[in-house]
């Protein structure tokens, strides 16, 4: 239902919104806050749409110098208030951003406000932490595995980037838009593991927007090759080398000892002139 009241040369239309009442933003990250409105039946183009606190100072505008000093920059209308949206973003969140903050929209002298078009923002120091699925109580070498991670945010526009302890053969990303403002993102992977994996826990870690970040770490339940790690694989490939090594130099040695040896002894014939000449010395 529309109400008008008429000031002077202005008109002002009072008609309903749906605002998130309250929402929960990750300080240093962005918010953002799902704004539609109804105008009735008849439609109005080229609204400009407008975001004050409970002082009538604005928080977002399209002229910047009307905007806060402490807002200049921070914010912007992510919806088309031509299309009955105002969805506004406000970007790296302080801790004095709680708010409530309202939605209005004008054209010329016309000014609409709407019920139910205000927000109240809960700041967190800290992001939730990744959620860990799809992990079995066991898992066999060589098998393919299907493991999810995900993480809460609102801060759509910049989703949180999701990364992996272990090595993975493939990955899908999803985002889902949840109730109050509230946004899923998922990574989901195929893991195949072989039985040498080192690390003993599985860590999901997400990074979100401006740096701040957030892991959770679950035990890896591999069945293990044991006594047949690389160092141990290693061993077995090196000792028979150097083994096959050693033989050979003492078997090159050998001949060089032997090749030395019989070049040193004296013939049969110098051994006959040695002896006569030796004779007849003594004669």
């Amino acid at each position: 239902m529309e109400i008008t009241f008429f000031y002077f040369i202005s008109a002002v239309h009072v008609f309903e919104a749906d605002v998130v009442p309250r929402i929960s933003a990750l300080t240093r990250s962005c918010v953002v806050i799902p704004c539609t409105f109804d105008i009735g039946s008849e439609p109005v183009t080229r609204l400009r749409g407008l975001w004050y606190d409970t002082n009538g100072d604005y928080v977002y505008h399209t002229g910047q110098t009307n905007v806060m000093d402490n807002f200049k920059g921070r914010t912007e209308l992510l919806g088309e208030p031509d299309e009955k949206n105002c969805t506004l973003e406000i970007d790296d969140v302080k801790a004095h951003d709680n708010g409530p903050f309202c939605f209005h929209a004008e054209k010329g002298n016309d000014k609409y406000r709407f019920n139910h078009s205000c927000v109240f923002i809960v700041m967190k120091a800290s992001p939730d932490k990744p959620v860990i699925s799809g992990l079995p109580e066991e898992m066999e070498p060589g098998k393919k595995f299907s493991l999810s991670c995900s993480v809460t945010h609102t801060c759509p526009s910049h989703p949180p980037t999701i990364k992996w302890s272990i090595k993975t053969a493939k990955e899908v990303v999803s985002h889902m838009e949840g109730s109050a403002g509230q946004w899923k993102t998922t990574s989901t992977v195929t893991f195949i593991p072989t039985g040498y994996e080192n690390e003993d826990d599985l860590l999901c870690s997400a990074s979100f927007w401006r740096g701040k970040k957030q892991e959770t770490a679950i035990y890896l339940p591999i069945t293990r090759y044991e006594g047949l790690k690389m160092e141990t694989i290693g061993y077995y490939i090196l000792a028979p080398f150097f083994s096959i090594l050693l033989l050979f130099i003492l078997f090159t040695v050998g001949v060089v000892l032997y090749r030395r040896r019989v070049g040193k002894e004296p013939s049969d014939g110098d051994t006959l002139d040695k002896r006569q000449a030796t004779c007849c010395f003594i004669i």
